[in-house]
């Protein structure tokens, strides 16, 4: 079994987990969806969401994608935010 990220953005988090909702909030408060886990190394939320069989959410995300900046592809460094997870 596939385990959830615990190093990552929040969007990544509702991606797995299957909240559509914060996914939702977090796109329009100007998450990137295009952005990984791990320094750029990682999952994006795309790819979390599609291996958390949670279609409504990577249609989501997939309509939310936006152009690499500057013509850049591939991953993009970025800084990662601890998630503290409580069930």
């Amino acid at each position: 079994m596939m385990l959830p990220p615990m190093v990552g953005t929040p969007l990544c988090a509702a991606a797995w987990w299957g909240h559509t909702e914060a996914a939702r909030e977090l796109l329009e408060s100007g998450a990137d969806p295009g952005r990984r886990e791990d320094a750029g190394e990682g999952r994006s939320p795309q790819e979390w969401a599609t291996a958390g069989d949670h279609p409504e959410i990577a249609a989501l995300l997939q309509g939310s994608a936006r152009p690499p900046p500057n013509g850049l592809t591939g991953p993009t460094r970025c800084r990662t935010s601890r998630i503290s997870w409580s069930l």
